[in-house]
C-alpha cells in the first residue's frame, strides 16, 4: 500500500499564537513533525495543508510537497479536521495521486518521533481489513485524573470512574484517550465516504505520556519547549 503523509497548519490559533510556526527550543514548531515525517517518507510524498505564506515558505525550503491549497474556508479556528482531510482526499483524486492511505500528523505533537511514525504504519499494514480502515494514536490517562464515584466524568468518549470508591492506584481500572491525536492514519476511500473519522472501528497504536504531549495552550508549549531541549539536544 502507497502512504502519504499530510500536516495540517493553518494560519492563527487561539490557545497559543501562531503556534505552528513559533519558535520552539530553536526552530519553528512544524520543524519537528516535517523532520520525523521526513524520516519515514520521501519529501515528495509529504503535503502541508496550510493558508500561511510563511509556512509555505518554511516548508519548501524543506523541500515538503506544497502543491496542494488549503481552502480559505477550511482555514477557520471552527473548521473540522474531518472536512480538512476530506478536501485534500478529494483534491488527491482531481489529480490522479495513487496513495493508498493518508497519515495525518499535527504540528502540536512534537515529540512523536518516525520510530512511532513507522510503529503505527506497521501495525495499520498488519491490522487493516475491509471493516477497519483507521488507525489512532492513545495514551493511557494519568491515574490521577481518574474520578471517584461521586466525581464521575467524561474523558474523550470514555467515562472515568466507577460504581465503587476507589482508595489506590493500583486498584484503578486504566483508560486510553486520543493523544491529540499525533498519528491518524486513514484509508483514502474510507475518509471520502464517511462525515467522522471514528464512525468504525479503529486500530490503537500506544504512546507513552512524555511522546503523546499535546500542544494547546502556553502550558503545553513550555513543557514541549522543556521536553525538545532535553531529547532533540
Amino acid at each position: 500500500m502507497k502512504y502519504c503523509v499530510l500536516i495540517p497548519a493553518r494560519a492563527g490559533s487561539k490557545g497559543v499564537k501562531n503556534k505552528n510556526k513559533r519558535i520552539c527550543a530553536g526552530k519553528p514548531l512544524i520543524n519537528y513533525t516535517i523532520e520525523a515525517a521526513q524520516a519515514s517518507f520521501k519529501s515528495n510524498d509529504i503535503f502541508i495543508s496550510t493558508n500561511d505564506h510563511d509556512i509555505v515558505d518554511i516548508c519548501k525550503n524543506l523541500n515538503i510537497n506544497t502543491s496542494y491549497k488549503r481552502p480559505d474556508s477550511l482555514a477557520q479556528s471552527d473548521s473540522k479536521m474531518i472536512d480538512v482531510v476530506k478536501d485534500f482526499a478529494s483534491w488527491l483524486n482531481a489529480n490522479n495521486q495513487d496513495y493508498d492511505n493518508i497519515i495525518l500528523l499535527q504540528v502540536t505533537s512534537p515529540l512523536r518521533t518516525s520510530t512511532h511514525i513507522n510503529e503505527a504504519v506497521s501495525l495499520f499494514d498488519k491490522k487493516r481489513n475491509d471493516h477497519i480502515n483507521l488507525l489512532v494514536s492513545v495514551v493511557e490517562v494519568p491515574h490521577n485524573f481518574i474520578c471517584d464515584s461521586q466525581y464521575q466524568e467524561t474523558y474523550g468518549d470514555t467515562i472515568c470512574g466507577s460504581n465503587e470508591r476507589i482508595s489506590t492506584r493500583q486498584n484503578k481500572t486504566k483508560y486510553i484517550a486520543r493523544n491529540g491525536p499525533a498519528i491518524l492514519i486513514m484509508n483514502r476511500n474510507f475518509i471520502l465516504n464517511t462525515e467522522s473519522f471514528y464512525s468504525n472501528d479503529f486500530i490503537i497504536y500506544r504512546m507513552d505520556r512524555l511522546s503523546s504531549i499535546d500542544i494547546d495552550d502556553e502550558n503545553d508549549f513550555i513543557t514541549a519547549e522543556y521536553l525538545l531541549n532535553i531529547f532533540r539536544k
